[in-house]
């Protein structure tokens, strides 16, 4: 068996693990850190071997790579979730909401008050 069949059998590459679940599920880690939910959450929702911090740090390098256009993120289908509070003012850490995110938050502009 050559050295290359030997790595394609074992697998991919646990390094990126983290971000091909980041990349799978990024709307909607996108919505639950929208809903305020812990990275702890996330991490045990995604089942993430190495737990919150692993998965903090994924995210800041994955959101870096969207944002530089390095990763392109596909298009989610059409459901949406009712709000999102981008946090402090209407910015995401001063940047500009992603198109999704930003939506989202037009739409809860419309929403009556409780």
């Amino acid at each position: 068996m050559s050295k290359l069949e030997e790595l394609t059998a074992a697998g991919m590459n646990p390094r990126y693990v983290t971000q091909k679940l980041i990349v799978d599920n990024y709307h909607d880690i996108l919505v639950a850190r929208g809903y305020r939910r812990t990275w702890q959450e996330i991490a045990e929702a995604l089942g993430v071997p190495h737990g919150k911090v692993a998965l903090a740090s994924a995210w800041a390098r994955t959101r870096k790579a969207v944002a530089s256009g390095k990763l392109v993120i596909p298009k989610r289908a059409a459901t949406k979730p009712a709000a999102i509070s981008p946090g402090r003012g209407s910015t995401w850490g001063g940047r500009q909401a992603p198109d999704d995110a930003q939506d989202v938050l037009n739409q809860s502009s419309r929403l009556e008050p409780i």
